[in-house]
C-alpha cells in the first residue's frame, strides 16, 4: 500500500510511530472519544444498533483521505467495513506479530541475580510488532458504475431496512431451534450450546486452527482463499457459524458464509468480576472473567439463491445427525 495515503484511526489505540509512517493519523482529543463511544459496547447490541453506529463512525473520517484503519470487536467489523466502503473509501487493518524476549533481571548493586540453581533469573517481555496494513474484504463503492445502488443514501437506506427486518425475524422467531458450527479456536461454552453452537470434529476444529493463524501479512487473495477451504468444511445443514479471531480475517469468513447460504454469528460476552469469599463473607479474591450473553448476527446476509443451494446439499446428507 502506497506510504502517500491517509487512514484515520477508527480504533480506540492510539496509533503507533510505526503506524504514522504507514499513513495512519491520529484525530483529536474530541474526535477520539467520540470514537471510543462507538466502537464501545456495554450490552448485546442489535443488528440496527451496529449499522447505526458503524455510519456515524465512518462520517468521522474526513474529506480527502483514503479510508480508515479498524479493529476491534469481531460482530462490528463487518458492519464498519461496508459503512467505510459506502464513502468510496478503503478499510484497513493494523497486522502485528507477537515478539517474545527475554532479559536478566539485575540486582541493585549491579550484579546478574541467580535461581536456586545458579541459572540467571529473566523476566520475559512481551510486544507486538507493527508489520503492515492488511486490505479490508470491502472495496470502495463507486455509484457512478455501481449496478445495484444509485447513490450512497439508496443504499444506506437498503441496509438499515434490511437490518430491522432481519433482527425482527430474529429475536420474534427465538424459539426456534438453529444450529451453528463453532469456527473459533475455543470450545463452546454451555450458554453457547444451549443457543445452538455445536463444537467440530477435533480434526476438523485442529485444521481451522491452523487456516486462522497468518504468520506474515495476508494478502486479498489469501484471506478469501482461506476463508473457501474453511467454509466447504461446514455439513450444509447447519444454519450458520459462530465466527471470531484476527479483526481482518472476520469480515472475509461472513462473505464466504453468506455465499454459501449460511449465517455468520459472533459470540457476545461481557466482562464481570467473579468474588470468592472466606467462610467469614470477607472477600479475599477478585477475578475478572468474560459472561456469555448471547450471540450477535454478522454484516452479510445469505441470499435466496445460496440458501436454495445449500439446502439441496443438505438433502443430500440424508439424517444422520450433527452431533446435537
Amino acid at each position: 500500500m502506497s506510504e502517500e495515503k491517509k487512514y484515520l484511526n477508527l480504533t480506540q489505540h492510539a496509533a503507533t510511530k510505526e503506524q504514522q509512517e504507514a499513513g495512519i493519523v491520529e484525530p483529536s482529543p474530541e474526535v477520539k472519544e467520540k470514537i471510543r463511544e462507538l466502537i464501545t459496547f456495554t450490552e448485546r447490541p442489535t443488528e440496527s444498533e451496529l449499522f447505526e453506529r458503524a455510519e456515524q463512525a465512518a462520517a468521522l473520517i474526513p474529506e480527502g483521505y483514503n479510508g480508515a484503519m479498524i479493529g476491534g470487536a469481531s460482530y462490528f467489523q463487518g458492519y464498519l467495513e461496508s459503512a467505510i466502503a459506502r464513502r468510496n473509501m478503503e478499510p484497513v487493518y493494523a497486522f502485528s506479530q507477537k515478539v517474545v524476549s527475554y532479559e536478566d533481571v539485575v540486582n541493585e548493586d549491579g550484579t546478574i541475580a541467580l535461581n536456586d540453581d545458579g541459572t540467571k533469573k529473566q523476566k520475559t517481555r512481551v510486544e507486538f510488532r507493527f508489520e503492515g496494513l492488511v486490505e479490508g474484504s470491502e472495496k470502495p463503492v463507486n455509484y457512478v458504475n455501481d449496478e445495484l445502488f444509485s447513490s450512497k443514501e439508496n443504499e444506506t437506506a437498503y441496509f438499515r431496512t434490511r437490518a430491522m427486518l432481519h433482527e425482527q425475524h430474529i429475536y420474534e422467531a427465538g424459539s426456534t431451534e438453529r444450529y451453528y458450527m463453532n469456527l473459533t479456536s475455543f470450545a463452546a461454552t454451555p450458554g453457547q450450546v444451549r443457543d445452538g453452537v455445536v463444537d467440530p470434529d477435533p480434526e476438523i476444529k485442529k485444521r481451522i486452527n491452523q487456516l486462522s493463524t497468518f504468520t506474515e501479512i495476508p494478502t486479498r487473495e489469501t484471506l478469501e482463499r482461506t476463508a473457501q477451504e474453511i467454509v466447504s468444511m461446514i455439513d450444509p445443514r447447519f444454519d450458520g457459524a459462530m465466527i471470531a479471531g484476527a479483526p481482518y480475517f472476520t469480515p472475509y469468513l461472513e462473505k464466504e458464509l453468506a455465499r454459501n447460504g449460511f449465517e455468520p454469528v459472533h459470540s457476545y460476552s461481557e466482562r464481570v468480576n467473579v468474588v470468592e469469599r472466606d467462610e467469614n463473607g470477607v472477600v479475599i479474591k477478585e477475578k475478572p472473567q468474560f459472561e456469555y450473553k448471547g450471540l450477535v448476527h454478522g454484516n452479510e446476509e445469505p441470499s435466496f439463491e445460496a440458501l436454495y443451494r445449500k439446502t439441496e446439499r443438505a438433502h443430500e446428507q440424508g439424517d444422520e445427525g450433527l452431533g446435537v
